[in-house]
């Protein structure tokens, strides 16, 4: 459904963050009704997926020829198609047409940050330039813990109260104070380290089209130290040996890195190693969409460790 006077988006702005700038005037008590003028799916508009059907929703807002731009520039849609490597126009295509939530296996694993998030800077840019703060697109990459234009750690919650924005339609857009208990948002300061900064540089890699991943070439240099390169439904002593072997010695290499600022932490203590997305024969024989920190890992350890 169209409505009048629907905005479009500033430079880099996320494409869900029209909606709530297009709710924002009727009101706080009428968020949901207004944006159920746009989409009938707001009951949760986060951003823990590349496309919801919402998106589809909001898009229909402007005219076909500026779809494929809009996509482009105000998603991460073409982020999840290079890491899926698949074709952004037919994606975009069959999402327009048929609208489903893209998630990548094991996105969980990524989500450190409660919910939205923006450089405290970047609303004073925003505020100068547009006379608004505004949700950018690339903060919300999973990967993104630093603002790429001033370098500022992101924030994604209110250190006083715990307030974070899992909904845009929670409130207004980003601010320099909490809206639920008025503190001020400072900015945070921290030593990166060097997996820290590898992981930063890595993000801006795949946001900017810099970095992909050679998944093949990964899976073959584990086949290798395997000494096998087949799945079989029954292995032999020495092949699960192998296979143990090798899990083992990924396991204690992830576990030597400092990812505290990167992966949700397991319950009761357990080693990162523990997760099943760091299943090194299940990455190697299996065909699935892994969320990127996952792809990052396994490619290192075989540039750093294998090759």
């Amino acid at each position: 459904m169209s409505v009048y006077h629907f905005p479009a988006p500033f430079e880099k702005e996320h494409l869900l963050g029209c909606l709530m700038r297009y709710v924002l005037p009727q009101g706080r008590k009428e968020y949901v009704k207004v944006a159920k003028r746009v989409s009938s799916n707001v009951s949760k508009v986060n951003s823990n997926s590349y496309w919801q059907s919402v998106y589809t929703d909001i898009l229909k807002q402007y005219l076909p020829k500026y779809h494929h731009q809009l996509a482009l520039n105000n998603t991460l849609l073409n982020v999840y198609t290079s890491l899926i490597e698949s074709d952004f126009s037919t994606v975009l295509a069959e999402q327009v047409k048929y609208p489903s939530k893209l998630q990548l296996k094991h996105a969980n694993l990524e989500q450190v940050h409660k919910g939205w998030k923006w450089c405290p800077e970047c609303i004073f840019d925003d505020e100068g330039e547009c006379g608004v703060a505004y949700w950018h697109c690339e903060h919300q990459f999973p990967l993104k813990k630093r603002c790429t234009k001033h370098g500022a750690l992101l924030l994604s919650g209110c250190q006083s109260c715990g307030f974070a924005w899992s909904s845009i339609l929670q409130g207004p857009g980003p601010s320099a104070s909490c809206p639920k208990c008025g503190s001020t948002f400072s900015e945070r300061h921290r030593e990166d380290s060097y997996d820290d900064l590898w992981i930063e540089r890595s993000a801006n890699g795949i946001l900017n089209g810099s970095l992909k991943f050679d998944k093949n070439k990964v899976k073959e240099c584990f086949k290798v130290q395997y000494g096998f390169g087949e799945f079989k439904r029954q292995w032999s002593v020495a092949e699960r040996k192998q296979i143990r072997d090798q899990q083992d010695l990924f396991g204690n290499w992830i576990d030597s890195l400092n990812l505290l600022n990167h992966l949700t932490p397991l319950p009761n203590g357990r080693n990162n190693s523990e997760h099943p997305a760091f299943n090194v024969s299940t990455y190697v024989f299996k065909s699935y969409d892994y969320a990127p920190i996952i792809h990052l890992l396994f490619s290192r350890y075989c540039r750093e460790v294998l090759c």
